[in-house]
């Protein structure tokens, strides 16, 4: 299955808000012989109609290095999901939930408001009179503690080191700390430090072989939001990576 979006957590936080029912997390739709994972199934009882609303969301984020780009790849994902859950799974209705900035930037203008009603898109999107605003901040958090939690997953081979993951959100300060004993040695440490500062994501310590940096970047954040704070502010400049 495809990594999760970063918005991923957030939208479905907002949908069990909004009294939805998450029945699947991803919603797989298989035709023929293709097999795709959509993000989200949900269902809601409408009280007045006696009846239940279906829906499937996919998430999107467009935080690629080129907005035109991803929306071409989530408009191509888009009709291929509608098409084929039109005919395997008819009551449910697709829909593409967007945080606001991208909404703004994609949809607000002409050329993206024709594509809407050329294809139907359903769009869904969170702003601040919600209260549940997208914004970069929380979509930092929310990824942060994901690759973290992923991190600490994968055990060390010592039995006797306990991974140990310590979230603060007050002060946007997330770390992974390996604890233990390596034969007669005390284990103590920051094997991974992230803390969220100025709209960017400060690496503070990284201990792992398979950088944080490069998860960042598979997951979609630019280089221009993520500073490697372990290095010296004067070497930064020479990294392809945000200075401060």
């Amino acid at each position: 299955m495809p990594a999760r979006d970063i918005l991923h957590d957030v939208v479905k936080e907002a949908l069990i808000h909004d009294g939805w029912i998450i029945t699947h997390d991803p919603f797989t739709i298989a035709f023929g012989i293709r097999k795709v994972y959509a993000d989200l199934g949900a269902e809601r009882l409408l009280a007045a109609q006696k009846d239940e609303s279906k829906v499937v969301v996919e998430v999107k984020s467009f935080l690629g290095m080129s907005r035109m780009a991803d929306l071409e790849r989530a408009l191509g994902q888009y009709l291929i999901y509608r098409s084929w859950l039109k005919r395997t799974n008819p009551d449910y209705k697709l829909y593409v939930a967007v945080n606001e900035v991208a909404y703004k930037a994609l949809f607000l203008d002409i050329s993206g408001r024709v594509l809407m009603e050329d294809y139907n898109i359903g769009c869904g999107r969170r702003h601040k009179k919600g209260g549940h605003r997208v914004d970069r901040l929380e979509q930092h958090r929310t990824l942060v503690k994901r690759l973290l939690t992923a991190e600490a997953a994968i055990k060390p081979a010592n039995e006797q080191i306990e991974a140990h993951l310590v979230f603060d959100d007050e002060h946007s300060s997330y770390q992974l700390m390996y604890i233990g004993w390596q034969g007669s040695w005390r284990m103590h440490g920051v094997v991974i430090h992230v803390r969220l500062h100025n709209g960017k994501i400060w690496i503070e310590e990284d201990g792992t072989e398979e950088s944080f940096a490069g998860k960042l970047l598979a997951a979609g954040i630019p280089k221009a939001e993520i500073v490697l704070g372990f290095h010296a502010p004067w070497e930064r400049q020479f990294t392809d990576f945000a200075i401060a």
